[in-house]
Formats: structure tokens, sequence, C-alpha cells
């Protein structure tokens, strides 16, 4: 009997509860955050598989890195592209290219990681965290 495949998708806040929900077990083989707040070192560890990453270009709550590091730069985080994609509330847009990744992880057939993009407000994260 083939496994069934676990996926969990998150939205801004909701991504900080998917976090505790991983760092509790719940059992996932895949995950994508978009427009996270942060996400959690314990999380991070936690996750099964890779976590997927859709950050769009003047998302502001993606880059508040209020509840944990922006889940874009980490390491073991793989980005997804967002392509058209502006701003927090776009994400799932019918026909566009992050809806497309999403529904991707989603469906099992992840297509190779997107490039990570980086815009006025991560330079500026950057800038004041080195303050």
């Amino acid at each position: 009997m083939e496994h069934a495949h676990e996926g969990g998708v998150a939205h801004s806040y909701g991504t900080v509860v998917a976090a505790q929900a991983i760092e509790a077990g719940a059992p996932v083989d895949a995950v994508v955050v978009m427009g996270s707040p942060g996400w959690s070192d314990r999380a991070a560890a936690a996750a099964p598989g890779p976590v997927h990453v859709a950050e769009a270009a003047w998302d502001p709550v993606a880059d508040l890195g209020r509840f944990g590091p922006d889940p874009s730069e980490r390491p073991e985080t793989e980005a997804l592209d967002t392509a058209g994609t502006v701003g927090h509330a776009d994400y799932l847009e019918p026909g566009s290219v992050s809806a497309r990744a999403v529904a991707e992880v989603v469906a099992g057939v992840p297509s190779p990681p997107g490039p990570r993009a980086m815009d006025l407000a991560d330079v500026a994260r950057f800038v004041l965290g080195m303050l």
C-alpha cells in the first residue's frame, strides 16, 4: 500500500500555528508557508521534509520577522516561484505563478525551487539587524 501524501499549507499568522503543529509532531511530509512573519528554529528542526516558502515582493508581513527568522532566508527551506505576485494577499490568485507552485507541492510534484528574491524591506531588516 502506498503512503498517503500529507501536506500543510499556511498563510500569514497561520504559518506560526503550522510551526507549532509541526513542533508537536503533526504528520506532514510537505509544508508550504506563504507570507510568513517568522518560522521557529524548533519547527525547522522538526519538519520531516522541505519547507516550501512563498514570499512575494513587497509583502510587509513576510519581512517582519515578528515570530522568528524569515523562513525565506533559512538555508533548509525551498523557495517557491512567486513571479508576478506582489504584497501579502495574492499568493493563491487563480492563474498566478505562486498558486501553481503551491498546487504542485500539494500534489506531491513540486517544481524545482524558485529564485530567492530580496526587496528593499529585506535589505532594511538586514541593515537594522546590524545596528
